[in-house]
């Protein structure tokens, strides 16, 4: 039965040949699957019954059991076909004997169960070479699998160790098959794996594990196993997620680094967070940071910590390892070995630092070397590699980017400081001598027999020295308030009895005009905490600004309200309005809008930048809603004093 089918198939026609004594034999067994059919024949005698079954045998005619008799012209003969299977698919057995009685009914029950045997034989041979391919393939398979595949029989002990395993867990298999599981791996033992195992064949569940801890050929590997029970033992699969774990570690490192660089608000603030955030994927329990200044020639350290040695003062240039980065621009690590042989030749000299691990990179402004970002070890066994010299170059790249930020906002602070300290300047400069000539001409007028065309001149002289002394005191205060020189002082102020103080002063101009003013919500309004000088300016300016560019006739509106722990003041006019491309400059200073020039050219375009400066330095927000032609409403909102802002 275990015979392959050519020998099945000729066993049989041998047979019925030999044993049988008959004169001829053909056996045809075929595969139902249709993979292949095997044709045998025995015997030399009756030639005609031969020639006459192949010839049927092509139309498919023997689907029962069928006597042939008297064929050909060599003398009596008779034939006996008989199919194997339903419509003779798995094949046919013939045969041929010149006796008279042939085929007896013993005849034909001999070869009826002699192909039936020889049908199942062949069908046997071909199930297990199906079986034989199918394991092939499932043990190719197996050995395909990236991961560590395992089975371990119902007593502990391994049955199957593919490549995956080999490679991710370090082990050959010639080594570890039939042996137990956790006597090949102790540290399994006391992880989470053996009451997965008792679970998982309890219940016939999968079961997962995450941060199965195991340290292997003295690395440490984290692994994600899979449990999948089955009748005869257990299956588990073995994932080796360390490098992917470390991977997502490492990018989310390189964007707080990228981050942290961004936000710093100081170097020292900097480089700390850069030591956090490069000890969370490296050894990096001392690392320092130095910084060349090519105008002094000489190397500081900013930012310095180790282990056992103290910050190091400013020094100039040397042979040392961070002077061998910085003279080389490139990133070195200095294992002893490779030390060893830069002192033999000269390049680099002794420092006193005895680490067993250094590596150090260059930070780096364009093609010039600025500074060096090193880490160290004094611990045997920790070590740093190509990898951790990536990590560095990239944090060292981000160091130039919040450095150079630094420096170009401290630059521009002191520009800032310098225009302001000017503005300072200049506005003092010249308050005094504009103070004097107003007095000058404001004495000038008062003389007596002064000709119509003569006071006329004086008094447009007056008009234009007070324009510069209020665009000079803008100028002052704005640059005070810039500078952090004009200190406010608030006290809890009343926003309604501020306002009606405001509209008393300037009555004379809306009745002027014939403007329409209606005032509301001032009742009940609680106290804010302001400078009220100042904001008797943003108050001012802003009534102001309604009644000039309001035509005569028109209607201004004030309201007061509060909500969410703020007052809200608003005036609404039905002026000129403002564009909506000025809409977005209207608080810069030194700007106006176009329109405005059509009803007064005289301006500074400073009142409203100063009035943004108070309300903004009061912890309060201003804006404006305006559509040309139709009018506009400036707001601003302040906290309640003890209110939620």
């Amino acid at each position: 039965m275990g015979r392959e089918p050519p020998i099945i198939a000729g066993g049989l026609a041998d047979a019925l040949v030999g044993s049988l004594n008959l004169d001829f034999a053909f056996v045809r067994l075929c595969d139902p699957q249709g993979t292949g059919t095997i044709e045998i024949t025995r015997g030399q005698a009756w030639k005609a019954f031969p020639e006459w079954l192949q010839a049927h045998l092509h139309v498919g005619r023997f689907l029962r059991k069928e006597i042939v008799t008297d064929i050909g012209d060599e003398g009596p003969c008779r034939g006996l076909v008989i199919p194997i299977g339903v419509n003779a698919e798995a094949g046919l057995v013939a045969a041929a004997c010149s006796r008279t009685d042939f085929p007896s009914e013993v005849d034909q029950l001999l070869l009826s169960v002699a192909a039936n045997h020889a049908a199942a034989a062949f069908q046997n041979a071909r199930l297990r070479q199906v079986i034989q391919r199918s394991e092939t393939r499932l043990r190719e398979v197996i050995e395909s699998i990236n991961e560590g595949m395992c089975v371990v029989g119902t007593d502990g002990l391994i049955e199957l160790w593919n490549r995956g395993a080999e490679e991710s867990l370090r082990r050959k298999r010639q080594d570890i098959l039939g042996h137990p599981l956790f006597g090949v791996f102790p540290e399994l033992q006391k992880s989470l794996l053996p009451p997965a195992l008792t679970e998982a064949r309890r219940s016939g569940a999968t079961l997962v594990l995450e941060d199965l801890q195991l340290t292997l050929e003295g690395a440490n590997h984290v692994f994600l196993a899979r449990v999948f029970p089955f009748e005869g033992g257990t299956t588990i699969f073995f994932n080796d997620v360390g490098e992917r774990k470390r991977a997502e570690k490492v990018q989310a490192a390189t964007f707080r680094a990228a981050e942290a660089a961004n936000a710093a608000s100081s170097l020292e603030d900097l480089f700390r967070s850069t030591h956090s955030i490069v000890r969370d994927l490296m050894p990096a329990k001392n690392l320092y940071v130095s910084l060349y200044n090519p105008y002094t020639e000489t190397l500081s350290f900013p930012y310095f910590v180790d282990e056992h040695y103290p910050t190091p003062a400013p020094r100039k240039l040397k042979k040392g390892l961070t002077e061998y980065v910085l003279r080389t621009g490139k990133a070195f690590l200095a294992l002893p070995e490779v030390v060893g042989e830069l002192k033999e030749k000269g390049q680099i000299e002794d420092d006193g630092t005895p680490s067993v691990c250094w590596l150090g990179v260059p930070i780096k402004k364009g093609e010039d070397s600025v500074g060096v970002l090193a880490v160290h070890s004094y611990t045997e066994g920790v070590t740093f590699g190509e990898e951790e010299q990536k990590i560095l170059t990239f944090v060292a790249a981000q160091m130039v980017v919040a450095i150079e930020r630094m420096r170009a906002e401290a630059e521009l602070k002191s520009a800032l400081q310098m225009k302001s300290d000017f503005v300072s300047f200049a506005t003092h400069q010249l308050r005094t001598p504009l103070a004097g000539i107003k007095w000058s001409l404001e004495l000038a007028a008062q003389e007596g027999n002064l000709s119509e065309e003569t006071a006329s001149f004086i008094e447009d002289g007056r008009e234009s020295a007070q324009r510069l002394i209020s665009m000079v005191n803008g100028l002052l205060d704005i640059s005070r308030i810039e500078s952090g020189k004009l200190k406010l002082a608030p006290e809890e102020t009343n926003l309604a009895e501020l306002t009606q103080s405001v509209l008393k002063d300037v009555s004379h101009y809306i009745e002027k005009q014939g403007h329409h003013l209606s005032v509301s919500g001032m009742e009940g309004i609680p106290a804010v905490l302001v400078d009220p000088q100042l904001f008797r300016q943003v108050i001012l300016n802003m009534v102001s600004n309604a009644i000039k560019y309001t035509p005569s006739g028109g209607k201004i509106d004030i309201r007061m309200g509060q909500e969410n722990g703020f007052v809200r003041w608003a005036i609404t006019d039905c002026g000129i309005g403002i564009p909506k491309a000025s809409q977005a400059h209207l608080f810069e200073k030194f700007y106006r809008a176009e329109n405005v020039y059509k009803i007064e050219t005289e301006g500074t375009g400073l009142g409203l930048h100063l009035v943004k400066l108070i309300v903004e330095n009061s912890g309060g927000r201003i804006w404006c809603e305006s559509e040309e032609n139709k009018g506009s409403t400036f707001q601003f909102t302040l906290p309640l004093v003890g209110g939620n802002a």
